[in-house]
């Protein structure tokens, strides 16, 4: 195991192992995603101190976490044990979860020897104001399902280029997320007119369309899908969100009928297969 995997070890085991929710100084109510460009604290270890770092948006790598070293507080809520990373850099690109933060309290910046805004991230806000950088934060909050943000951004990047490469999908997204159903399958057709075979395009189209009960065109999507998309990633789940509104609404005839002629793409992509033998035992009663 080499430096940078032991290292991307041992913070998983961060994120999966601390639970321990602290008293006093540190309130963990806030995710990863809520914390851009702040320094947060990573619940009590085992050892009852506590690692610290700074979250930002790095445009290739998304949401980021520079660890700085961690600290232990006495009974008087003073720092105390720090331990500082000043040979070299430990980065971790931080994926979608759970795990609950506290932001660092600006009054404690002296006792670490921080400043609020790090000197090194200049190098990460060259691109500020450009629609890549709007299009990437809108892209990275998405992902953390903070929809109402990710679209705040992606309407920015809308504004400089709305011919922008992957923009219509996530914004249709940001659309979906939010229940704007008709925003959605408005701006999917218009983009599926000019590149009739992308299937992410596809997929977020017949998502809008079940869930504003647009069935008999969910499926002319479905089928449409599985003729001219050479990617068939998404061709299970898109016959899933049809099954799934069937089942939403009740209906046992089309649910069925449905399930009969799409199980081979189901027993393709088994990930639906058990969510799918619950629903059938359900929708009967």
């Amino acid at each position: 195991m080499n430096k940078g995997q032991l290292r991307k070890w041992i913070f998983s085991l961060m994120l999966i192992g601390q639970a321990i929710v602290a008293q006093g100084t540190f309130e963990f109510n806030k995710k990863f995603i809520n914390c851009e460009e702040k320094w947060v604290v990573l619940p009590m270890s085992k050892d009852s101190s506590y690692v610290y770092g700074f979250v930002y948006i790095d445009t290739q790598a998304g949401l980021t976490i520079d660890i700085r070293g961690s600290f232990k507080m006495d009974a008087q809520d003073k720092l105390v044990s720090i331990k500082e990373n000043t040979t070299s850099r430990i980065v971790h690109r931080l994926e979608p979860n759970t795990m609950q933060v506290a932001i660092f309290p600006e009054e404690k910046f002296a006792a670490l020897q921080i400043t609020k805004t790090p000197e090194w991230l200049a190098v990460y806000k060259t691109d500020e104001n450009t629609v890549q950088r709007f299009f990437r934060k809108g892209f990275v909050y998405n992902a953390w399902n903070e929809c109402a943000l990710g679209l705040s951004f992606l309407e920015k990047a809308q504004k400089l280029n709305p011919a922008y490469k992957g923009l219509v999908t996530e914004l249709a997204f940001s659309y979906n997320c939010a229940g704007r159903y008709s925003d959605a399958i408005k701006i999917l057709e218009q983009s599926l007119q000019e590149n009739p075979a992308d299937a992410y395009t596809h997929k977020e189209l017949i998502y809008a369309q079940t869930k504003s009960g647009q069935m008999d065109k969910a499926i002319v999507s479905c089928q449409r899908s599985l003729k001219v998309c050479k990617d068939q990633t998404y061709a299970a789940e898109n016959s899933f969100q049809v099954l799934h509104a069937y089942f939403t609404n009740k209906d046992h005839s089309n649910f069925d009928k449905w399930l009969a002629s799409n199980h081979e793409l189901f027993n393709k992509d088994k990930r639906f297969l058990p969510i799918i033998e619950q629903m059938k035992n359900q929708v009967k009663n």
